[in-house]
């Protein structure tokens, strides 16, 4: 196995932020590009142990809860030496390592190592990443620039197991009862009674947007559907998609309202 978490680091990061920031993409990656290949002159590849499919599950996470205890931070440390306001925190790395290596269950200890160094990996490349990110838009190591990518980290090296996915591109069929829907996409993740209908959310969480499928019932049948998304610059923050309902683009259909004025009239 050949550990390449370091690139990948960058390369998730950096067009995350970029994306996010609209920033030139191309310039971002020849840059990018630039810097990984002069560090790749001096370092080599880590190769480790081939790991079974268990392992790699415990691996991924113990990292993730790594990055809950410690993901706030990582990030701050990150952020003072990008934005040259203090030297790498080597105490706090190290701790974060030990952390995730500490977590496995003892069955697993053989593949401490490899949790160490891919979540050592994880932490420098994203360093790399914000680096990069602080030299091509200076704006960034002002505090809103800083609070902004609060979050991020979390979110684009967890194992993502943590996190809502729901089926939201399902084709339903109007009139079909509520009992049927809850069968094929299981229970919804917000569910209020607006009126004389019922809304139900589903959402799935995304690296910079998150989805959701709305359901509308009335007497137990599906009578619309919706679909909208929260871009990370709705909220400014990073999260679960279920703790940002209504947000975004979110409006409730005119039916719906229509059927709900007409209760009044």
């Amino acid at each position: 196995m050949v550990i390449v978490a370091k690139q990948e680091a960058v390369a998730i990061i950096y067009e995350e932020i970029a994306t996010r920031e609209n920033v030139d993409m191309e310039s971002c990656q020849e840059f990018g590009r630039e810097k990984l290949e002069k560090r790749n002159e001096t370092v080599r590849k880590k190769r480790t142990t081939d790991i079974k499919d268990e392992a790699s599950e415990q691996i991924s996470s113990v990292v993730n809860q790594a990055y809950e205890k410690y993901g706030d931070e990582i990030y701050m440390m990150l952020v003072q030496t990008a934005c040259h306001e203090a030297p790498l925190n080597i105490d706090l790395y190290n701790r974060v390592r030990d952390y995730a290596a500490a977590k496995l269950p003892g069955k697993y200890a053989y593949v401490s190592h490899i949790a160490s160094n891919k979540i050592g990996d994880q932490i420098v490349g994203f360093g790399s990443a914000l680096q990069y990110f602080a030299y091509w838009v200076p704006t960034f190591c002002a505090t809103d620039g800083i609070e902004k990518l609060q979050g991020v980290l979390q979110k684009s090296f967890s194992s993502g197991a943590d996190y809502t996915s729901q089926n939201v591109e399902a084709d339903l069929a109007l009139g079909i009862d509520k009992a049927v829907v809850i069968t094929q996409l299981g229970e919804p993740i917000f569910s209020e009674r607006l009126g004389l209908v019922e809304e139900e959310h589903y959402c799935r969480t995304g690296r910079v947007s998150d989805e959701y499928l709305v359901l509308y019932y009335f007497e137990d049948k599906l009578m619309a559907r919706n679909s909208y998304k929260v871009e990370f610059e709705d909220v400014n923050r990073g999260g679960d998609c279920k703790e940002f309902i209504r947000e975004g683009s979110y409006e409730l259909p005119q039916v719906i309202r229509a059927l709900n004025s007409s209760r009044t009239e």
